[in-house]
C-alpha cells in the first residue's frame, strides 16, 4: 500500500479506507436554497457535534447581512445571494451498524443528519422564530415563515432547546441568540418583507449529501465549519467523546489533557519513543483505545489513576519545576501498573532522583534539554519493554554521572550561590520533603511564606531588620497554607509565630524538619539561623538520589 492511502486508512473500524469511498458516495448540491432545501426534512445534529456555540458577536455578521439584503431588494437580484459554505448531511440512513446511529423519527418522515453547518442553520432557524413571534405579536400582515424541524441527539442539549423553544426567555444558549435577533427585527421592522424574502430565497449553501454516515464521519473529520483541517487536538477529543457515548462511558476530560495522556499511552502500548503524528496517533486509537468498549475503558482507567496521582505532593513538585518529560515517566509507570502511591521503593527511588536532577539543572542552569529529553525517552520505552525497575534506574545514574563528570563546573558546592534559587524550585523542594515524610500528604493549595516579610515596613526596621538580602535566603523562605499565609501578612515575627504553630498543629503533614519554621529563633539571630536552615536544605537534597553524584560537600 502507498504511503499516502497507508496514512489515510485511520479511525477504520471495518477496514474501511479514510475520504470518500468512491466518487459516487457524495452528491453535492451547488448553491441551494438552504431555506428551500431543510424546510421539508427533519434535522437532527448527531453525538459528535458539540451543541450550539455561537455568541452574539458570532451571530451579529449573519443578522447584519440578512438587514443588508432586507433593505436593497424585496425581489430577487443576484448580487443579494450569500453563500453561507459548505454544509454536509447524512440522509436516508439505513446502515445500522454505522458508528453514528442516527434515529429514526416515530412519523417516518425524511430525516437529515447534519455533519457540518450545526451553527449556521440553527441560527436561521432561531431568526425564524423571532421573526414569526415578531410578526405574530404586532399582527403584521406577513405570512409566516417554516421554522425547522430541528433536534439533538444528545439528550442534555436537546433538552436545553426543548426548554428554549416552550420558554423564549429561558436561561440557554440559544435565549440569549434569540432575544438579540428578535431586538435586531424590531429594530429594523420597517424591512419586516425584505427579510423573509431574504432568508427564503438568497442564501445558499454547497449541500454535500451522503447516505454513508461512515462518509459524513469522515468530511466531519478533514473540515470543521469554518472550513479548516481539524487539528489533532480537535480530532483526538472529538473521536474519544464521541465513542465514549457511544460505548456509554463517561468523559469529561480537558482536551490539553486527555491529548496528552494518549501520546504517552501510545509511547507505552506501542513501545515507540519517535515523533508522533496525528495520522499515527489515529490510526492507534483506532487499534488500542477506541476499537471496543473494553479498549477505551482501559485507556479511561489509565486516566483515572495518572488522575488520582496528580493530587500528590510529588506530582506537584514535578509540575513546578516545568520539566514535562518527568512526569510523562510516571504517567508511562502507571501505563505499565506501578504504584505510585509511595507504596513501591523502587517507584520512589527512580522518581526522587528525576526530581532532584532537575532541581540541581534549574538550579545550575543547566538545559541539556534535548540530550535530556531523549534519554527520559529513552527511560519510557525501557519501562515499556517491561525492562526492571533497577535496570532503568541505573541508566538514570549513567546519564547524570557522564553530565557531571564531564563538566565538573556543574558540581554544586553546597553553599555556593543556592541564595538565588528560584521561588519555583523551592517549592518544588519542599513538595518533595513533605512527600517524603508523609505520601499520603495532600498540600496543592500552598504558598512560600517569606518570613522576613518582602516589603518591610516600619516596624520592621524599627526592630533593626534592615538587611534585606535576607529576603532572598532560601532559610528565610517555607511552605504554609494559603490561608495562614494571608493571616501572617506583614505581622511582625512575634505575631506570626503563633500563626506558624497554629498552622503545624492543624497542619501535621506540613510540619517535617525541613519545613518548621520557628520565627522568635529567628528574630534572635537572623543570619545565623537562615543559615541554618539553608544548610538543611542542601543536606536533603545531597541525601536524594543522585545527591551525591551532582552536590559536593
Amino acid at each position: 500500500m502507498r504511503e499516502k492511502e497507508r496514512n489515510l486508512k485511520i479511525m477504520n473500524n471495518t477496514n474501511r479506507e479514510y475520504g470518500f469511498r468512491s466518487k459516487n458516495a457524495v452528491v453535492t448540491l451547488p448553491e441551494t436554497s438552504i431555506y428551500g432545501m431543510l424546510k421539508e426534512h427533519s434535522i437532527i445534529f448527531p453525538l459528535f457535534q458539540r451543541g450550539y456555540s455561537w455568541e452574539t458577536n458570532n451571530v451579529a455578521d449573519l443578522v447584519n447581512s440578512i438587514m443588508h439584503a432586507a433593505k436593497k431588494s424585496t425581489t430577487f437580484r443576484l448580487n443579494n445571494i450569500k453563500n453561507m459554505g459548505t454544509i454536509i448531511l447524512v440522509k436516508n440512513h439505513e446502515n445500522g451498524k454505522a458508528q453514528y446511529v442516527l434515529k429514526d423519527l416515530k412519523d417516518g418522515s425524511t430525516s437529515c443528519g447534519v455533519v457540518d453547518g450545526q451553527s449556521r442553520l440553527m441560527t436561521f432557524n432561531i431568526f425564524i422564530l423571532a421573526f414569526n413571534a415578531y410578526v405574530q405579536k404586532n399582527n403584521i400582515k406577513c405570512r409566516q415563515m417554516t421554522e425547522f424541524d430541528m433536534r439533538y441527539e444528545e439528550d442534555a442539549i436537546n433538552d436545553e432547546y426543548a426548554k428554549f423553544r416552550n420558554d423564549r426567555n429561558s436561561a440557554s444558549r440559544f435565549s440569549k441568540v434569540y432575544k438579540y435577533i428578535y431586538k435586531a427585527i424590531r429594530d429594523n421592522s420597517e424591512y419586516i418583507h425584505g427579510m423573509k424574502h431574504a432568508i427564503e430565497n438568497c442564501y445558499v449553501a454547497d449541500m454535500k449529501i451522503t447516505s454513508d454516515v461512515h462518509i459524513g464521519y469522515d468530511l466531519f473529520t478533514q473540515t470543521n465549519a469554518s472550513g479548516r483541517p481539524m487539528d489533532a487536538k480537535e480530532f483526538i477529543h472529538s473521536t474519544l467523546k464521541e465513542f465514549s457515548r457511544r460505548y456509554n462511558v463517561h468523559h469529561a476530560y480537558d482536551v490539553n489533557k486527555i491529548v496528552a495522556l494518549v501520546t504517552t499511552y501510545y509511547k507505552v502500548k506501542s513501545i515507540k519513543v519517535e515523533k508522533i503524528t496525528n495520522e499515527t496517533l489515529q490510526r492507534f486509537m483506532d487499534a488500542e483505545i477506541v476499537r471496543d468498549r473494553e479498549g477505551l475503558r482501559e485507556f479511561y482507567a489509565f486516566v483515572k489513576k495518572v488522575e488520582k496521582f496528580q493530587q500528590s505532593n510529588i506530582y506537584h513538585a514535578m509540575n513546578d519545576l516545568h520539566r514535562n518529560r518527568v512526569p510523562n515517566l510516571a504517567y508511562a509507570l502507571i501505563a505499565k501498573g506501578y504504584a505510585l502511591d509511595g507504596s513501591d521503593d523502587a517507584v520512589n527511588e527512580l522518581l526522587l532522583a528525576l526530581i532532584n536532577f532537575s532541581v540541581i539543572a534549574s538550579y545550575k542552569n543547566l538545559n541539556p534539554s534535548g540530550p535530556t529529553g531523549q534519554h527520559l525517552n529513552l527511560l519510557i520505552k525501557m519501562i515499556a519493554e517491561d525492562k526492571p525497575l533497577a535496570t532503568v534506574y541505573n541508566k538514570l545514574v549513567e546519564y547524570v554521572t557522564s553530565i557531571f563528570e564531564n563538566d565538573p563546573v556543574y558540581m554544586c558546592n553546597l553553599f555556593n550561590g543556592i541564595d538565588k534559587v528560584k521561588d519555583n524550585i523551592h517549592r518544588a523542594i519542599m513538595l518533595t520533603d513533605i512527600w517524603n515524610n508523609n505520601k499520603s500528604a495532600d498540600y496543592r493549595d500552598v504558598w512560600l511564606e517569606h518570613a522576613f516579610s518582602q516589603n518591610p515596613g516600619l516596624v520592621w526596621k524599627l526592630n533593626g531588620w534592615t538587611d534585606e538580602s535576607l529576603i532572598g535566603n532560601i532559610g528565610n523562605k517555607f511552605l504554609l497554607p494559603m490561608k495562614p499565609n494571608c493571616d501572617a501578612g506583614n505581622k511582625f515575627l512575634d505575631e506570626k509565630n503563633v500563626i506558624y504553630k497554629k498552622a503545624y498543629k492543624d497542619n501535621k503533614g506540613l510540619e517535617t524538619t525541613l519545613n518548621t519554621f520557628d520565627a522568635l529563633k529567628y528574630k534572635s539571630d537572623k543570619k545565623a539561623y537562615a543559615d541554618e536552615r539553608k544548610q538543611m536544605y542542601l543536606e536533603f537534597l545531597y541525601d536524594l538520589p543522585l545527591g551525591n553524584i551532582m552536590i559536593r560537600k
